[in-house]
């Protein structure tokens, strides 16, 4: 009498290497979405510096600061481009407004950060263009 051999995997077998597979998966997926804050905060980070520098371009051509972001949209005199990319003010990544106030000595730019309101801690911190002790 012959005996068969039997090729191939088991049921347990394939539900336990099935259950490893999602566990891995899991894990990265977790470690990944764990530095989405992080990558955003950068990106506002970034966006702040981009529209500090043109605002300090701005104020050196025309000698003093816009009233709004939105004159570095538009070409100023001797210029053929705008001062932002595109010609759009960007929006921080949670889709908010950056926010802008001219004062009577310089002005004030921030990101509310995720919450789009005042303050917070975290991911929703204001985020500055430069730290305190940075050079601007």
């Amino acid at each position: 009498m012959k005996t068969r051999t039997r090729r191939g995997f088991t049921l347990i077998e394939m539900m336990v290497v099935i259950t490893i597979i999602a566990v891995l998966a899991g894990g990265v997926a977790l470690f990944l979405f764990g530095h989405v804050g992080e990558a955003r905060t950068a990106k506002a980070k970034a966006d702040l510096v981009q529209l500090d520098e043109a605002l300090s371009y701005y104020r050196i051509k025309k000698g003093s600061y816009p009233d709004s972001l939105e004159e570095l949209a538009k070409p100023i005199e001797g210029q053929e481009e705008p001062l932002v990319k595109g010609g759009k003010i960007p929006k921080d990544p949670w889709g908010n407004e950056y926010v802008y106030q001219k004062l009577d000595k310089g002005f004030e730019l921030k990101c509310l950060g995720a919450d789009g309101a005042e303050g917070g801690e975290g991911e929703n911190a204001d985020i500055l263009p430069y730290e305190e002790g940075e050079e601007e």
